[in-house]
């Protein structure tokens, strides 16, 4: 503190200077509620002061900095709340380091669905590595869902920007392992003439070990279906690109 040159006033007026600036780039306005305007301000000053996208080896823990509860590990908060903020108010960058987090986890996802007898890639409920770090039962192995959240992240990343080369680059392998995870944890029952998935916990925690969570069932569906169309556009591109070759 001694060697400090700046005074109280001058360090203040520097970085309601630097807010100013960023409230330019990435704010919401809610006019007439200046207790409403100050809240969400704090709420998004929390997330920018947490996490902005400089290195794609951190994430964002549950709490930020305004507490110690989580320990700062990695949920899957992140791409279920997180992700749309940053995708609405800050550079593309910012949400593209958070996918690259995953994608570059993606040999610990495959582990987590090994450790559990399946294929793909079983992304983790709690992690600092990409190894689960959360106890076992109604977490670890029920509450699955969790895939789909990523699942999710990648497709409105690249349907708000339109990066179809991270979709190309990265993306689809980690979409290919997660449905194949999907595609081994279901079974197909004789009784019912459909698919099922049975022991899970869905996202609300209210109720463990249940068959056919609704959300859990509607987020597997779903992420077979968009990878499916990934992969064929891609493939459909890759055959145009090698018949326009060959004709010419």
């Amino acid at each position: 503190f001694a060697e400090m040159t700046t005074l109280y006033p001058e360090a203040k007026a520097g970085q309601a200077a630097a807010w100013a600036k960023r409230w330019q780039l990435a704010d919401v306005v809610i006019e007439g509620d200046d207790e409403a305007q100050q809240g969400i301000r704090f709420n998004l000053f929390q997330l920018f002061s947490t996490y902005y996208g400089e290195d794609d080896r951190l994430n964002i823990g549950p709490k930020g900095f305004t507490g110690e509860k989580y320990g700062g590990a990695t949920y899957w908060d992140t791409e279920a709340y997180a992700v749309p903020l940053y995708l609405a108010l800050a550079k593309p960058e910012v949400t593209k380091n958070l996918l690259k987090y995953r994608h570059n986890q993606l040999p610990q996802a495959i582990h987590n669905a090994q450790q559990q007898g399946l294929k793909g890639a079983l992304y983790p409920m709690v992690t600092f590595t990409g190894v689960e770090c959360h106890n076992e039962w109604e977490i670890t192995f029920e509450e699955i869902h969790r895939n789909g959240a990523i699942a999710y992240a990648i497709y409105n990343y690249v349907n708000y920007t339109g990066d179809e080369d991270y979709l190309k680059d990265a993306g689809l392998e980690v979409l290919v392992a997660i449905a194949r995870f999907w595609a081994d944890r279901v079974h197909f029952s004789q009784r019912h003439k459909q698919y099922m998935i049975h022991g899970v916990t869905g996202p609300n925690e209210y109720e463990n070990n249940i068959n056919n969570n609704w959300y859990t069932n509607t987020i597997a569906a779903w992420v077979l279906r968009y990878t499916r169309e990934s992969y064929l556009k891609f493939q459909e591109e890759t055959m145009l690109k090698i018949a326009d070759a060959r004709i010419s």
